[in-house]
């Protein structure tokens, strides 16, 4: 649970891009990423932290009791894959506070810019009334979805619905015999 709490973001445009251009230095420095499409993504066994412990904890249990193990068994790259697993997952739990601190953020800066524009919206209707040529201010400030309905040079009126015709069934035969 996040126990601090601002209001404001003091970060110019100037620091959010040495921000990003951090953040593409550090993607360099982590050559090793690999990228896994999807579908084989889904064929992997990984399964998280709880997964890992258990191969920390069979990687000690090896250790123990090396005789065990089979003889073509690499405990070298089981030990090694372990370790960097251990520490992939640590750098994944500290990247996963960033993001959901980031979002936060955005969330919270973002309703404030949102809920400004409405202010801005709603002033730049009450004048568009009164005062010659804000008429295009204010189309210009429709939310997108509505813009996404008028087709340009029309009365404003919404696009008609598109519909399917309804699949047609064949002629049932007469059940009831006479």
């Amino acid at each position: 649970m996040k126990t601090k709490s601002k209001t404001t973001v003091n970060k110019t445009g100037h620091d959010f891009e040495a921000l990003h251009g951090a953040l593409k230095e550090l993607r360099k420095q982590m050559p090793f990423l690999i990228t896994v499409p999807p579908g084989e993504r889904r064929k992997l066994k990984y399964g998280g932290a709880p997964r890992l412990d258990q191969a920390v904890a069979s990687l000690a249990a090896a250790r123990a009791n090396p005789a065990v193990l089979p003889p073509a068994f690499d405990m070298g790259r089981f030990a090694e894959d372990v370790t960097q697993a251990s520490q992939l997952q640590g750098l994944l739990n500290e990247m996963r506070s960033i993001v959901s601190d980031l979002q936060d953020t955005l969330h919270t800066v973002g309703s404030r810019a949102v809920q400004s524009g409405r202010q801005v919206r709603t002033v730049v209707k009450a004048l568009a009334r009164n005062t010659p040529g804000m008429k295009s201010v204010t189309q210009s400030l429709e939310s997108p979805s509505s813009r996404l309905t008028k087709r340009p040079g029309t009365t404003g009126e919404p696009a008609p619905a598109v519909t399917k015709p309804a699949p047609e069934t064949p002629a049932q035969p007469d059940t009831q015999a006479a």
